[in-house]
């Protein structure tokens, strides 16, 4: 087919280049090689033990010319590089902090294969910069854990992505940061990278608004950066009691921009808003089981 053709194709154009160095390196050139141990040493080239060399005569008979045979061999890189940059990473802190990865919230990721699997969907491994199209929706991959390299990631919830979605109603645009699980250490790096750029309507909060993994100063830094009209906070009941008083959480209702949060998530409830989103005209609708006692509204919460 097509894709197999051009892996064919592009072998043979790297094999052409290595040959061309039989003709062009006749003057010594230094490469850099970087050894199993991380040392590095700095080695001469050329093309003298590579080059034709005159076999001479025998029996009054020009032998001709001798030629060596590469015993290398060639293999074109069939995934994006971006992919091999995320499975690094993520090699990279399974062998660093193995507990992070088989507990069972760590150990579960493999999961969303076989669920994938079940239901014959389509798996797309996301990278930065990525932007995806679903009818007026448009979703751009901020952050992924190929972000956070060539440290070791150390936390699960690191490797979150961060998607900023803008909804298109008719001109009337809503914007709204993801954030899933990210750790301080992501929302940092992400303001960092885009600035201004992570400026959104609606933001959700990181991890249900527990713990940022040893950066709450990231995590504040990031939040700033959304300048958020409507906090979403999921899982209330577990969470928002307890933790909305936290510096890196509090720090949401005290944005300029900020006028309402919406906490959702606890036992069985559900908040549905309505878009483009308008303050105080897009709650639509509220189910709740009778174990949900607090409220769900909340406007005045910096006060």
């Amino acid at each position: 087919d097509m894709l197999k053709s051009s892996y064919r194709a592009f072998k043979k154009v790297i094999a052409l280049a290595i040959d061309v160095m039989r003709q062009f390196y006749t003057e010594p050139r230094y490469f850099r090689i970087l050894g199993a141990d991380g040392t590095m040493t700095f080695e001469k080239f050329d093309n003298y033990h590579i080059s034709a060399k005159e076999q001479g005569n025998d029996f009054s008979l020009e032998l001709g010319m001798r030629e060596p045979v590469f015993d290398i061999e060639i293999k074109a890189q069939k995934m994006p590089t971006f992919s091999t940059v995320a499975e690094n990473e993520r090699a990279k802190a399974i062998a660093t902090y193995p507990t992070n990865w088989s507990s069972n919230e760590g150990g579960n990721f493999g999961k969303t294969y076989d669920v994938a699997n079940t239901f014959g969907s389509t798996l797309y491994k996301i990278h930065v910069g990525q932007v995806f199209h679903i009818a007026d929706l448009k979703m751009e991959v901020l952050y992924t854990i190929e972000s956070f390299g060539p440290k070791v990631c150390n936390a699960l919830n690191t490797t979150s992505t961060i998607i900023k979605m803008t909804f298109n109603n008719g001109g009337n645009e809503t914007t709204y940061l993801c954030t899933g699980d990210a750790t301080g250490h992501a929302m940092e790096i992400s303001a960092n990278m885009y600035g201004n750029y992570m400026q959104c309507d609606i933001v959700q909060t990181c991890h249900h608004g527990y713990s940022t993994w040893g950066n709450n100063s990231g995590m504040i830094h990031g939040y700033t950066k959304t300048s958020a009209n409507l906090v979403l906070w999921p899982q209330g009941l577990n969470a928002f009691n307890n933790y909305v008083d936290k510096d890196y959480n509090n720090i949401l209702f005290k944005l300029p921009n900020f006028k309402e949060c919406y906490v959702a998530g606890g036992q069985g409830d559900l908040v549905i808003v309505k878009l483009p989103y308008v303050y105080k005209n897009s709650l639509i609708e509220v189910i709740c089981t009778a174990d949900c006692p607090y409220p769900h509204h909340h406007t005045n919460i910096a006060s």
